[in-house]
């Protein structure tokens, strides 16, 4: 059974391991190799992630199954100070993808929302 968590400071290592497997197959054929690297590592080094949480507001959400992650997600409420929700990122590992995983975690987010 798939279940959607919160992420941790713990769950990082993760984030940026799925980060560094799906990216490719998703921009490598409109991006370099290089430039792939230098986003990877600007958006998903261990300091942007804790500036994400601590001062852009952005959740971050795990779906597992068993002990394996198997893709995450990443928003923000009131974004942009209106009453409304972005998501961010949504990353599920290649192998995992046609599951209904990025669904799950997109209906965990509309659950979420907070709004006056």
């Amino acid at each position: 059974m798939i279940k959607i968590i919160p992420a941790t400071i713990d769950d990082f290592k993760t984030i940026q391991e799925i980060a560094h497997q799906t990216w490719p197959i998703a921009y490598g054929e409109i991006l370099s190799k290089a430039q792939l690297d230098y986003m990877l590592d600007a958006f998903y080094n261990e300091e942007s992630l804790k500036d994400s949480i601590a001062n852009k507001g952005h959740y971050f959400v795990l779906a597992k199954e068993g002990e394996e992650v198997l893709g995450f997600a990443s928003y923000e409420h009131f974004y942009n100070q209106k009453n409304q929700t972005k998501i961010h990122k949504i990353y599920i590992l290649p192998q995992t993808q046609g599951k209904g995983i990025g669904k799950k975690l997109i209906d965990f987010v509309e659950k979420v929302v907070k709004f006056p």
